[in-house]
């Protein structure tokens, strides 16, 4: 049985610390880009199951979708060697993997730049839906609409602890 399974977008992530917020017109110059962090892997459903992980529930699996290219190959590898399962994320054809620019701003904000990159509509593999029915706990994040109604309409798993 799996016991978490959390939904949503993936994204290969790459961070820059910016000087100011950028405005049309002006030149905002990055003054960081982190080596361990550009990509990162990223979307909330990797960041929430590392997170799961890192607390103690080993079994905690993102389900998402990256592009059948190398990028999402990478994408693949650089959870399992995190310790976090990457069974859930599906390769998708015809498209790439999505990626995020991510702007910190000196006020503490956070600028997201974020192309999908996958063709639409995103479906749920045969090997996610078994994920899915299997799982204690669904943990549901920013995804695609039609997915998310999808997992929400799935009955509750009945399990005891």
């Amino acid at each position: 049985m799996t016991r978490v399974v959390v939904t949503g977008y993936a994204s290969f992530d790459h961070v820059m610390q910016l000087d100011g917020v950028p405005v049309p017109g002006a030149t905002t110059r990055i003054l960081c880009r982190p080596a361990q962090a550009w990509p990162r892997v990223g979307g909330s459903p990797a960041y929430v199951a590392a997170a799961l992980v890192a607390g103690g529930v080993p079994d905690a699996v993102p389900l998402s979708w990256v592009g059948a290219d190398a990028e999402g190959d990478a994408y693949r590898a650089a959870l399992d060697a995190r310790g976090i399962r990457s069974d859930g994320i599906a390769r998708v054809a015809g498209g790439r993997t999505p990626m995020a620019l991510l702007g910190y701003t000196p006020d503490g904000g956070c600028l997201c730049l974020y192309h999908a990159s996958l063709p639409e509509p995103l479906a749920i593999t045969p090997h996610q839906d078994a994920l899915l029915r299997a799982a204690a706990w669904v943990c549901v994040t920013v995804g695609p609409a039609e997915i998310t109604e999808r997992v929400l309409a799935l009955p509750p798993p009945r399990i005891a602890w």
